[in-house]
């Protein structure tokens, strides 16, 4: 009786081996293969591979996967080599994964506007060169999975290696894992973008809101951010980018979240004359003239930039050289910084512009100065004149094992302080902002010259610059900070000092 017992029991499981090897050999709904693949309309199954990116994408259908191998070369001129409208994953596969060599003639993949979820992985992108991005551009995905992929000698207006571009309409995640930009530039002039390997880049006439980014594992080497990028984003490595149009007081970028873990940039400069974002290595900038930034938040751990420089003429502060988080708006209000074991070493701050900190840099710029004020009473009328007791309100700061080394201030630049730079500038007001500093440092850091509005300090800076409301119940508390060998800054007006800097100055 025992034998036909075990035989129902082997039968069944031998059947389950065989459906779980035909479903593991299934998982890729379509293959390519540049060397041995055919494209025909029965092109696609398993050992019948298409051999263009593109055709294999035409066959899969929605939420499928397209499994690549090999090395494609014929990015069409001016143009992308694959273009994607629906929902689904490309992978790279084999040893290597898909190697795409444009020669500097094309780009890389597109997706397209109103994608819902896409994923890329396992893909190295070489000398591609687009009119938007070089490598991989973006536009309007709602969930974007990025993995396991380089960029080298990439090209773009947006930004060299990867742009992904938004708008205020809805939510958004973007999550970037293991991903290496060599050697990438971002072109001039680009409307909001130009970074020189990776951008994230929003921008909209109301709302930009609910957005949450995770990169892990990210780094970029060699960057460059191109000249004039007229709505922030232009820094030389990595930038995450908000850019408000003008519509008054009726815009917003509120309730975003941004997670860096192990994101790094070396060797990298800004872009000169990037509103908003010509920082030299990582950049996350907000820029909403007649709107305000709230309640968005950034974790930043295991993040360095090494031997960055910010671009110079960045008007709206963050020029800084290693890692800048600017905001500038009507209002900046209940923003929340937490850095851990963050540095900046051997940076150089932008010259000739708003926060040319050489390492590390923070800034809110409130655009409601008194030259401003009475202007827009005039032509908007008093419900939308700008007159709020204070502008930058309840911001929270936590730095934890944050250095700075041999890193220098910008030359007539607003907070230009040599290593760590947390700085506020407004017509009105500064209050209830708080700054929690533990086992923070800045070794042979050197302030900024001609420092004009505070913040001028060799080593670690906190400053504000007030207006009519003055600056009101902010609160600071430091242990275990030092700084060695620093130098403050000359014709520094308020907050010189070489070492560590409080300075309060109304204007």
């Amino acid at each position: 009786m025992g034998t036909p017992h075990r035989r129902s029991l082997t039968l069944p499981l031998a059947a389950a081996l065989l459906l779980v090897t035909v479903r593991l050999g299934c998982s890729c709904d379509v293959w390519v293969d540049s060397g041995t693949g055919i494209d025909s309309e029965s092109c696609g199954p398993l050992g019948m591979a298409c051999r263009r990116i593109q055709q294999g994408v035409d066959k899969t259908p929605p939420g499928g996967t397209v499994c690549v191998s090999g090395v494609f070369q014929d990015c069409p001129r001016n143009g992308y080599l694959a273009r994607i409208s629906t929902n689904i994953s490309l992978r790279g596969t084999g040893d290597v994964g898909a190697t795409v060599d444009c020669n500097g003639v094309g780009a890389g993949v597109f997706f397209g506007q109103g994608i819902g979820r896409v994923s890329i992985s396992g893909f190295h992108f070489w000398n591609a060169s687009g009119s938007e991005a070089g490598g991989i551009l973006a536009m309007g995905v709602r969930e974007l999975s990025i993995g396991s992929s380089t960029f080298n000698n990439c090209n773009g207006t947006h930004a060299g290696g990867a742009a992904i571009l938004g708008t205020g309409d809805g939510p958004a995640v973007v999550q970037l894992n293991d991903l290496q930009f060599y050697n990438c530039h971002g072109q001039e002039g680009a409307l909001a973008g130009g970074a020189g390997g990776l951008l994230i880049g929003y921008s909209g006439p109301t709302t930009l809101s609910n957005k949450t980014h995770s990169l892990t594992n990210v780094s970029a080497i060699g960057c460059t951010g191109g000249n004039n990028a007229s709505s922030g984003g232009g820094a030389g490595g990595i930038a995450i980018s908000y850019f408000a149009q003008h519509y008054f007081d009726a815009t917003e970028i509120s309730n975003n979240r941004h997670r860096l873990i192990d994101v790094s940039a070396t060797r990298c400069r800004g872009g000169i004359s990037a509103y908003a974002g010509g920082g030299g290595g990582i950049s996350i900038s907000y820029f909403a003239t007649f709107g305000h930034t709230i309640n968005n938040s950034h974790s930043l751990m295991n993040v360095a930039a090494t031997d960055c420089s910010g671009g110079d003429t960045v008007p709206w502060r963050g020029g800084a050289g290693g890692i800048a988080i600017s905001h500038s708006s009507l209002r900046n209000r209940y923003n929340s910084h937490n850095l851990v074991n963050v540095s900046a070493t051997g940076c150089s701050g932008g010259d000739e512009g708003g926060s040319g900190a050489g390492g590390i840099s923070i800034s809110y710029h409130d655009v409601s100065t008194r030259a401003f004020v009475a202007p827009t009473r005039r032509l908007l009328g008093e419900s939308h004149a700008p007159l709020y007791p204070a502008a930058n309100v309840g911001n929270s700061h936590r730095f934890v094992n944050v250095s700075t080394a041999h890193c220098v201030g910008g030359f007539i630049t607003q907070a230009g302080a040599g290593g760590v730079s947390i700085s506020y500038t407004t017509g009105l007001g500064n209050a209830n902002n708080s700054h929690s500093l533990v086992g923070v440092s800045a070794t042979n850091c050197s302030g900024g010259s001609v420092i004009t509005r505070g913040g001028g300090a060799g080593g670690i800076s906190i400053s504000y610059v007030g207006g009519t409301s003055g600056n009101n119940n902010n609160s600071h508390s430091l242990s275990d900070v030092s700084t060695v060998g620093c130098v403050g800054g000359s014709s520094v007006d308020g907050g010189g000092a070489g070492g560590i800097s409080i300075s309060y100055v109304n204007q």
